[in-house]
């Protein structure tokens, strides 16, 4: 049994919560990011194929029916089931980041219409630049913005005093560094603030390995799903 920490966006913690808990840890939650709504509905012409990189896209957002006809590529399987319980009927999930979606929807050839995206901001430019190098139009929709907290709360600074964290997980990039920034500000060293860190994948280690993390004190899933990373904690408990 581990203690882990979550900094994930409310919602997403909550789920990742409920799986440790499955496993037989205690998760620490501590959300650092949140999720802002840009958009509430979407409109416009009926698309023929919709790539999704988060499930977040899909949340409290009402889709026009005409649009749950159209192919949708989903970054991974965990946004492959939003993508279903969303209502769209045609859904395939790529390897877990944006430019296997990007990679994946090119092996099906080039449309004469942009693809819509469903995207969140900030975000990287990996999935448009290989589309549009690639000759494929792209329309982003702007679907949420992540906003930065970095105010870790009263009771997770006693858990580092204590050294009673066992786990910090880490599901991107941005997250991993909003983390190293929130405990910059407590006046936390990253070294001591649990005995290992479990990323999801080598892009998300990397603000820790800028901030001096060694690569001993780090774990890496061998695939980005969020089952791979919960993977490295342990065996399932019972």
């Amino acid at each position: 049994m581990a203690r882990v920490l979550v900094t994930r966006a409310a919602d997403q913690a909550e789920e990742t919560a409920r799986r440790l808990l499955e496993r037989g840890h205690v998760p620490v939650i501590a959300p650092l990011r949140r999720v802002d709504r840009l958009v509430d509905k979407l409109d416009g012409a009926v698309p023929g194929r919709i790539v999704v990189t988060s499930a977040n896209a899909l949340k409290e957002i009402a889709i026009p029916p005409g649009w749950l006809a159209a192919s949708v590529l989903a970054v991974g399987e965990a946004t492959a089931l939003a993508a279903r319980s969303a209502g769209f009927t045609k859904v395939a999930a790529a390897g877990g980041d944006a430019r296997s979606a990007a990679s994946l929807l090119l092996e099906g050839g080039l449309s004469p219409e942009p693809v819509v995206f469903l995207a969140g901001s900030p975000r990287k430019p990996d999935f448009e630049a290989m589309l549009e190098a690639a000759g494929q139009a792209v329309r982003v929709v702007e679907i949420y913005r992540m906003v930065e907290n970095t105010a870790l709360p009263a009771a997770v600074l006693d858990e580092f005093a204590a050294g009673s964290l066992d786990a910090v997980l880490h599901f991107s990039a941005e997250s991993a560094a909003t983390f190293v920034k929130a405990l910059a500000l407590a006046g936390l060293p990253l070294g001591a603030s649990a005995t290992r860190h479990v990323a999801l994948s080598e892009d998300a280690a990397r603000p820790l390995i800028e901030a001096g993390l060694s690569r001993s004190a780090f774990l890496v899933a061998p695939c980005p799903t969020q089952e791979a990373l919960l993977d490295l904690l342990g065996p399932l408990q019972g």
